[in-house]
């Protein structure tokens, strides 16, 4: 399945365009062969794919196959590229950005940096020179994050709860299940912003810029627009360690192939 790179080299701000696969194809494929396999019979019972899981069955269905099909367990995590001591710093920056923003608004820079130490533990990192090297590199990526957003247009999007529908809360940490015929899509958005024109973004935090072929974004605006329905939404990858906020581009024809 062939398709164009969606990045630019790192100086673009802006993501370019994808001739994207027909995503509910390439689902009812991955459920044909979960049915072939003998492993899978009630497809509806089965947890929701997560996005590796796609990904690899098309970079490598053999992989595919031998990771999800023999255990017929799909991972709902929101998985990353980081392993060990990264993913535990990925998972404090992104927790303390997380609380940072429960006011509606990014909170003040002392504030995010305790709430940043309280996350911190010394013990998950094997090696001494690597926490300290870990957490003095987290100081500073959340002090030039703030420099550079503590003037941000806009607030927190407020979702209800699924249990009382009058109860408002953060749209912060939203795990969203997307549904493609028989199958389900696990998402997870880590901030939705209202802008003052109305519209919303969906920012999603990275450490840092990938290369390489990422159908993801298409995924993450339907899981925003089934959240806010009717609106007009912008997805962003915001990379941590670059500090840079980047654009997804997705055409309109690829946004129809998902609704």
């Amino acid at each position: 399945m062939g398709n164009k790179s969606l990045l630019q080299s790192p100086n673009s701000n802006l993501l370019s365009d994808v001739t994207m696969i027909d995503t509910k194809k390439l689902f009812q494929k991955i459920v044909e062969g979960i049915k072939n396999s003998g492993v899978g019979s009630k497809i509806k019972e089965m947890r929701p794919l997560s996005y590796n899981q796609v990904n690899t069955y098309v970079t490598c269905p053999s992989k595919y196959r031998f990771s999800y099909l023999q255990t017929a367990v799909a991972d709902t995590a929101d998985e990353t590229t980081v392993k060990g001591a990264q993913l535990v710093f990925y998972n404090v920056l992104t927790r303390t950005l997380k609380d940072a923003y429960k006011s509606g608004t990014i909170a003040p820079l002392a504030q995010i940096i305790s709430i940043f130490e309280r996350y911190w533990v010394p013990s998950d990192f094997r090696d001494p020179s690597e926490e300290i090297k870990y957490r003095e590199e987290g100081k500073k990526i959340l002090e030039n994050y703030f420099q550079l957003n503590q003037d941000e247009k806009g607030k927190v999007a407020q979702t209800a709860s699924w249990k009382d529908k009058d109860k408002k809360f953060p749209a912060l940490d939203q795990k969203v299940l997307v549904q493609f015929g028989d199958v389900k899509m696990s998402e997870r958005i880590n901030r939705l912003m209202v802008l003052p024109d109305g519209s919303y973004e969906s920012v999603i935090y990275r450490m840092s810029r990938p290369w390489g072929t990422d159908l993801r974004p298409s995924l993450f605006l339907a899981a925003a627009k089934k959240l806010f329905p009717f609106r007009r939404h912008k997805i962003i990858y915001y990379y941590l360690r670059e500090n840079k906020k980047v654009v997804c581009d997705i055409k309109k024809d690829i946004t129809e192939k998902l609704n």
